[in-house]
């Protein structure tokens, strides 16, 4: 099970890829933490000194390469594999 008595428990999921941290570089890494708070291209573009383009650039590399469709099912996926800590 995932959630544990209201809490998320990533080591509850294995999802297949354990390594989906292995197949994003450090600044997607950066990016997909971001991403995880809410920040749009624009607000992460600000605070990286890059372009709103570059960003959705990255982003969408980043969607290819986890197989995710959207940014919401990447956070999931991110979480329930540890790629990225809750809250």
């Amino acid at each position: 099970m995932i959630f544990l008595k209201g809490k998320f428990d990533p080591q509850a999921y294995d999802g297949g890829k354990n390594d989906l941290a292995e197949l994003f570089t450090k600044r997607e890494m950066q990016i997909v933490v971001r991403l995880s708070r809410g920040f749009n291209a624009e607000q992460i573009a600000n605070e990286l000194n890059l372009s709103p383009h570059t960003i959705k650039t990255h982003r969408r590399n980043i969607l290819k390469k986890s197989g995710c469709t959207n940014t919401t099912e990447l956070v999931a996926k991110c979480l329930a594999n540890g790629v990225i800590p809750p809250g």
